[in-house]
């Protein structure tokens, strides 16, 4: 028996799009930067009502699934736990070193953990190449209720005031 078997399922491949189901995890690097990366809003209904919601998005890098793919939906609860790890001193870059992606429960009791691998690793010429194909702001914008779509880079640029000093590749701006 695996340890997979033993302690839970890995995600398994699918299409262009990066998804986990409950209870599966999957190995993977991001690749998107702060100019890169998005951050966009997405409308919804809830009882009758409609409204907003904040949502970033990435390509990524799938080692399970061996694909570049696009990471959308991601809330701020996650957005911040990656967040956390570009502006941890240990770790920085996130582009530089891989992360595990686990889920939990289901619709709006979802919860996604994050955890730095121990070592960095390369990625292959492939990956690369295919991360490059992507299309993000094409593709998140195909998304039903997607509306002003930005860098997360273009979005700080507009609403904070950087320290003197302060350059605009600085990690404070992720």
């Amino acid at each position: 028996m695996s340890e997979a078997d033993i302690y839970g399922s890995v995600a398994s491949p699918q299409g262009k799009y990066f998804k986990l189901k409950d209870g599966e995890e999957a190995r993977i690097r991001i690749c998107s930067d702060s100019s890169e990366a998005l951050i966009y809003e997405k409308e919804f209904e809830r009882d009758g009502k409609f409204d907003l919601s904040t949502r970033f998005a990435y390509v990524v890098w799938n080692y399970d699934a061996g694909l570049a793919q696009v990471w959308s939906e991601v809330s701020g609860a996650t957005y911040d736990k990656i967040k956390k790890l570009i502006m941890n001193k240990d770790y920085g870059d996130i582009t530089q070193y891989d992360v595990t992606v686990s889920r939990e429960g289901e619709q709006l009791q979802t919860k996604y953990d994050i955890i730095a691998a121990r070592e960095n690793t390369e990625l292959p010429g492939t990956a690369l190449a295919a991360v490059a194909k992507i299309e993000l702001k094409a593709e998140v914008e195909k998304g039903k209720g997607v509306q002003h779509v930005m860098s997360i880079r273009e979005f700080h640029e507009m609403n904070v005031k950087q320290p003197k000093g302060a350059e605009v590749g600085d990690k404070s701006v992720y």
